[in-house]
């Protein structure tokens, strides 16, 4: 007699459930793509705070962050706001309008889902780049008291043409502070537009149009000049030193190479104990470099003589600036 096997049926959906169910995990990318010392932000908030840095030359103002900490702990700045009408602006300190931080941020964390991560506010041209005493003071009592694993504090400073902005972030249980590198992400946060239409009727805005944000302590990549920059050109680097030590050479200084928010490059110096920028356009080394000293704009634009050769031509021309 024979013993028929009795065949086992298998379909698609039963092979599924005999399965071990996955367990997933966090991306490394995700996970690993900033340190703990760095800070994420978006170009479009960076020039916002440029422009209402810009707006207030001589007095303090300030705002607030609002984001998201990622996995790894790394604050990301996704929308910044500046101060309300009725903020104070002092020489020395700076207090939000309490009415216009409580609206704004409750419809942004409410309807957009943002958290309030930080704030930052501008020490002006008083040259102080850090937090002060009070202000480390103040944060490290709200991060303990409030129960925050950590807040961002940037500081910003400015002369009459740009401004730049340092990043602090305060962490629970740490004693001292460091000064975070901006990962800057070159495009306009997706939050940037749509938040500005949602809430026109509330908000407030930078009356300066033009941003100029520079010497921001980066994450050290490679620039990303803009496309047909002149320092995108191979050796264009070497050419750009010897500039800067023609410059120190000529004026006994001690100068240095900074990159604007438009992606081009200044050479800043002290000349006869006024701050002096070179600014390499966008249209260098066939238009002249600028000139300007304080709120003076130096030399003659058409002294610029340009055959082929960078370093010599910038050397006969600032001669005789």
């Amino acid at each position: 007699m024979k013993h028929h096997k009795k065949k086992r049926r298998f379909d698609k959906h039963s092979r599924q459930t005999t399965r071990k169910p996955q367990q997933t995990q966090p991306l490394q990318s995700v996970a690993m793509a900033a340190s703990n010392n760095d800070v994420i932000i978006y170009q479009s908030e960076m020039d916002y705070i440029s422009r209402c840095i810009l707006d207030y030359k001589n007095i303090e103002t300030g705002g607030q962050l609002f984001g998201f900490v990622t996995l790894g702990g790394t604050p990301v700045v996704l929308y910044a706001i500046g101060p309300g009408r009725h903020a104070n602006h002092q020489s020395t300190f700076f207090n939000q309008d309490l009415d216009y931080l409580e609206t704004v941020g409750k419809r942004l964390t409410e309807v957009y889902g943002l958290q309030h991560i930080g704030e930052w506010h501008s020490h002006h041209q008083l040259g102080l780049s850090h937090p002060s005493g009070y202000d480390a003071r103040n944060m490290r009592t709200n991060v303990e008291k409030l129960g925050l694993p950590q807040f961002l504090l940037c500081i910003g400073v400015c002369d009459n043409h740009s401004s730049t902005l340092n990043a602090f972030p305060f962490r629970h249980g740490e004693a001292d502070y460091q000064e975070a590198r901006w990962i800057i992400k070159p495009m306009n946060s997706p939050f940037r537009k749509v938040v500005d239409e949602g809430l026109k009727d509330i908000l407030l805005h930078p009356t300066t149009t033009i941003a100029n944000m520079r010497g921001l302590k980066t994450d050290g990549g490679k620039p990303d000049y803009q496309k047909g920059y002149w320092l995108q050109e191979k050796g264009s680097g070497l050419v750009l030193k010897g500039m800067l030590d023609y410059v120190n050479a000529l004026w006994n200084a001690e100068g240095k190479v900074i990159l604007d928010s438009n992606k081009e490059v200044h050479i800043v110096t002290q000349r006869q104990d006024t701050e002096t920028d070179i600014h390499f356009g966008q249209g260098f080394p066939n238009e002249s470099p600028t000139v300007m000293q304080g709120d003076k704009a130096l030399g003659n634009t058409t002294e610029w003589c340009y055959d082929g050769d960078i370093l010599n031509a910038f050397k006969h021309w600032l001669s005789i600036v």
